[in-house]
């Protein structure tokens, strides 16, 4: 309707899933913020260093917001549970339930491949910044899942975990993605073939033994977004 011409020009962008994380001092407590949207392991060190912002400012507590995060990395999922707590290192995070044929496997010949533990490392080796919580808040939806879902059920045998908003998506599985090359890896996969496949094959349990949540984690306080009034980012209105 304008007449008007725009040239795109096609580009990879991947966005930083660390959206916005600050303190906010609320009559005398500090009060630590972070968005987190993707759990995405190239990401891993710009988390760390949030971690590191709200631990040199002194925060106390920790409102966690993962309404729109849909999942990733498992190892970052580790990762984010120990910078929110620390005095948990070595003990277990998430345990893997795999098909009876791969579980016998794993458990005869590394049965520690199964665990995930939480750590003090991330996958880069820099120290992790952990802020020594015992409980934490941390805010959802119904896009909030897989990853994310994770976190909350990894903490809760550990710290108090207080969920608000909505209820979870239900997806207690992990995949693998692979490729058309002779390991299945992405090296070297044939460049006449665009597709990939990623089947789920695993299902996570914490120290507890809970899994199988299909129905979702339920929320301890119930928020349901307002699209009309959705606020701003970070606010504690």
């Amino acid at each position: 309707l304008t007449d008007k011409t725009a040239t795109l020009t096609h580009s990879k962008y991947t966005a930083n899933p660390v959206q916005l994380v600050k303190t906010i001092d609320m009559d005398g407590t500090k009060i630590g913020y972070l968005m987190y949207n993707s759990f995405i392991d190239d990401f891993d060190d710009e988390l760390n260093s949030a971690f590191a912002q709200l631990k040199s400012e002194g925060v106390t507590e920790l409102v966690l917001d993962l309404r729109y995060n849909g999942g990733g990395s498992v190892e970052s999922a580790v990762d984010l549970a120990s910078m929110i707590t620390g005095q948990f290192e070595g003990q277990i995070f998430m345990k893997e339930q795999w098909n009876e044929k791969y579980q016998n496997y794993f458990e005869k010949n590394d049965p520690e491949s199964l665990i995930n533990r939480f750590n003090k490392t991330i996958r880069t080796g820099e120290t992790i910044n952990s802020l020594n919580l015992s409980r934490v808040y941390i805010l959802t939806t119904n896009a909030s899942a897989s990853a994310s879902e994770l976190v909350i059920n990894g903490l809760a045998p550990y710290i108090d975990v207080v969920q608000v908003g909505e209820t979870t998506t239900g997806k207690f599985q992990a995949s693998v993605t692979l490729y058309d090359s002779d390991d299945f890896g992405k090296e070297g996969a044939s460049k006449n073939h665009t597709y990939a496949i990623q089947p789920l094959v695993l299902k996570s349990a914490n120290a507890q033994g809970k899994s199988d949540y299909v129905d979702g984690l339920t929320p301890d306080v119930s928020k349901n977004e307002d699209i009309s009034n959705l606020g701003i980012l970070g606010e504690p209105t």
